[in-house]
C-alpha cells in the first residue's frame, strides 16, 4: 500500500489576498495558522466544521481493490479509481475537505474496521499531521497488534 500527498493548500497565494481585502496583517505560518485566520474572520473556533470545509487535500493511492472500493463505500471522499499494472491493486485519487478527512479517518480508523483500511486512514491521517494539521485533532491513538492503530477524536 503506498499513500502520496498530490495536493494541499497554499498559505502564499490565500493570505496576501486576504491581506489586501481586510487590510489586516496576519501571521500565518502553518495551515493550522491559516485555519484559525479564516475562523477569526467569522468569530468562529478552528475546529469549526465550517472552517474545516475550507481546505482541501489530495491523495494519490496504490491499495488493494477492496479497500479502495471500501473507502469508497464508507466514506464522503471524492474517488477516482483506476486500474494499476499489479493484479488485485487499484488505484486512487482522493480528495476532499479537511472536515471530509478528519470524518472519514474517524470512520476507517476503529477497533472494527480491517487492517488494510485502517492502514490507509492512518497513512492519510499521518500525512495531514505532517501538512501542518497536527492541533485539529484531539485524538486518542491506541496501536493494534497488526501495526496500525485506532483514531478516536474527541467531541467530533
Amino acid at each position: 500500500m503506498q499513500v502520496i500527498l498530490v495536493s494541499k493548500p497554499s498559505i502564499e497565494t490565500l493570505v496576501p489576498t486576504l491581506q489586501t481585502i481586510t487590510q489586516r496583517s496576519f501571521d500565518v505560518k502553518t495551515l493550522e495558522d491559516l485555519l484559525e485566520t479564516i475562523a477569526g474572520l467569522s468569530n468562529r473556533s478552528m475546529l469549526d466544521r465550517s472552517i474545516l470545509r475550507h481546505l482541501s487535500f489530495s491523495f494519490l493511492c496504490v491499495a488493494a481493490t477492496d479497500t479502495i472500493q471500501e473507502s469508497l463505500e464508507r466514506t464522503f471522499l471524492d474517488h477516482v479509481v483506476f486500474d494499476t499494472i499489479r493484479r488485485g491493486f487499484s488505484g486512487a485519487i482522493i480528495s476532499g475537505t479537511v472536515s471530509n478527512f478528519k470524518d472519514a479517518i474517524t470512520e476507517c480508523c476503529d477497533s472494527t474496521s480491517n487492517t488494510d483500511i485502517r492502514e490507509l486512514y492512518n497513512q492519510i491521517y499521518l500525512l495531514l499531521q505532517r501538512s501542518g494539521l497536527r492541533r485539529i485533532w484531539d485524538a486518542q491513538t491506541k496501536k493494534i497488534t497488526d501495526g496500525t492503530f485506532t483514531i478516536k477524536v474527541q467531541g467530533y
